[in-house]
Order: C-alpha cells, then sequence, then structure tokens
C-alpha cells in the first residue's frame, strides 16, 4: 500500500487552486455517485473550504486537481483539520482518467493513487491500484473500510474500473 506520512496545517485561506471545468466535472459527478447530501454554503462559512463538496452527513469532502502527485497533499491535511471530514482529493488526467488520494479519520497517512470501481451490486468502491490497502466502499452515510477486495477476480477488477476519460459519470465502463 502506497502511503504518505502528513505535514502541518496552514493558514485559513483558500487552500485548493483553481481548476478546470472538466475537474470539477467530475467532482460533482463523482458527489451524485455517493449520493450522500451536500453544503452547498460550506465555503461561506470556512474559506479555506472553497473549491471543495462538503458532505457533513457522509462526513466527507471531495477536492479535485490536474495536478500530478505529491503537490496538494499539504492542502488535503489542513483540509481534514479545518473540517473535520475524511478527504477525497480527485486527480483528472486527461489521458489517464481520474485516480484519487484519500486522507482518512485516523489522519495517520494519505492512501494515494487509488481508482474508482463498480461492480454488478452498482456498489462505488475506491480500490488500491496495487492491490494493497484498504478497499473503501462509499456510501452516503461515509466511506466504509473493507480489507477483501469487492470483486473475485481480475477479469472482475477490470471490468469494473471507472476512468472518467471522455465522461465525467461514475458508472462502469466509462
Amino acid at each position: 500500500m502506497k502511503q504518505m506520512k502528513l505535514g502541518s496545517a496552514g493558514e485559513d485561506v483558500r487552500l485548493m487552486p483553481w481548476t478546470t471545468q472538466q475537474v470539477r466535472n467530475r467532482m460533482m459527478a463523482l458527489a451524485l455517485a455517493i449520493g450522500a447530501e451536500i453544503d452547498p454554503e460550506a465555503s461561506e462559512r470556512h474559506r479555506s473550504l472553497a473549491g471543495t463538496i462538503v458532505m457533513p452527513f457522509a462526513q466527507l469532502l471531495i477536492a479535485g486537481t490536474n495536478c500530478q502527485r505529491p503537490l496538494l497533499f499539504p492542502e488535503m491535511v489542513h483540509l481534514a483539520r479545518e473540517s473535520g471530514l475524511e478527504v477525497v482529493l480527485s486527480r483528472f488526467d486527461a489521458t489517464r482518467g481520474v485516480s484519487f488520494d484519500i486522507l482518512l479519520q485516523d489522519r495517520a497517512n494519505i492512501l494515494y493513487g487509488y481508482a474508482a470501481w463498480r461492480g454488478e451490486g452498482h456498489d462505488l468502491w475506491f480500490i488500491p491500484r496495487l492491490e494493497e490497502g484498504p478497499y473503501l466502499r462509499a456510501l452516503p452515510s461515509g466511506l466504509v473500510r473493507g480489507d477483501a477486495a469487492p470483486f473475485l477476480n481480475p477479469e472482475d477488477r477490470r471490468t469494473g474500473l471507472i476512468r472518467t476519460v471522455d465522461l465525467p459519470i461514475f458508472e462502469a465502463g466509462f
């Protein structure tokens, strides 16, 4: 499993840089796929949350970028501390699609290089690219950690991977 140790938080200013419409579309598509209620006024109450999607009942914050990792890892840490939520950073690359970096409640490590996966049961999962690490089921009530893979074999894994290269939707096959 790929992990990175965390640093310290910064000031209470806008943390996430402005990003493209493609990235924002994928952030919203992810939020809709998870299905949790979105707080539309979070960034008005806390400037540091500008450019993010806050889902308080799911204890989840979605941010997005087209920057390569490890850029924005410190911002993820600050967002988690500022909001008290788990953070999913969606990284969009026009040729490779979307990958995710995730900071869970324990805030010990950033899980990075995760992929979106949706199987026949239609549940959305975040799965590690190297098949090491926790599997995270994305529900309207939040992220649920699992130690077992949600797929049975490598073919099921490939079939359910979601790249969202061409379309900003989180359905298998796109």
